[in-house]
């Protein structure tokens, strides 16, 4: 089945098993994947955007409702599940993931947005930092029900301690790469 297509199967129906070498594959995506993933998830969604927002002189209103983003778009994901039975998980979850991406592209021009004349610059900001968190909300939905397909019962502690301990390992590299840039280029977070 291609990512973007509509099951063919009647909804509720089980998905054929996968071989083991889909399952191998899947692990392998998860395990390359998950670092590059959770750190653009927690940097869009905890910690960047209230230095952003603070850096453009954003309201403390709209600074909290920033922040609350990423707890209040859960409630998406019940739209979200409903729609497994439609389209597969790995669609959903591929499409969450290419519109945060795209959604977070206006930040690159951090500089020039921060520049705008009036809220311009903190309205662009905000709304790109808001479809973003709820982007990546809605395709967290579907990641961990698509990855227990890929993982024997007796090795999911071992999966989750493999892609855990990457992500962590990239967050080490990320916080110290951005405490030197933003050292050296003060508030140029794009």
């Amino acid at each position: 089945m291609q990512p973007f297509e509509r099951r063919d199967r009647a909804p509720g129906a089980p998905a054929p098993p996968l071989s083991d070498a889909e399952r191998a594959r899947g692990r392998r995506l998860a395990i390359t994947s998950h670092p590059a993933g959770m750190t653009f998830t927690m940097v869009f969604t905890d910690y960047l955007p209230t230095l952003a927002l603070v850096s453009l002189g954003a309201s403390e209103t709209l600074v909290g409702l920033q922040s609350g983003l990423r707890t209040s778009s859960t409630i998406l994901q019940l739209p979200t599940l409903r729609a497994v039975g439609r389209f597969s998980k790995r669609a959903i979850l591929v499409t969450g993931q290419i519109v945060a991406l795209l959604t977070s592209l206006p930040l690159l021009f951090f500089g020039t947005l921060a520049a705008l004349d009036g809220q311009a610059g903190v309205t662009i900001v905000f709304a790109s930092l808001a479809l973003t968190a709820i982007a990546i909300k809605v395709g967290e939905a579907v990641w961990f029900p698509l990855l227990r397909g890929y993982i024997e019962p007796d090795r999911i502690g071992n999966f989750f301690g493999i892609i855990r301990s990457g992500w962590h390992l990239a967050l080490i590299v990320f916080f110290l790469r951005a405490t030197f840039w933003l050292g050296e280029h003060e508030g140029s977070f794009g």
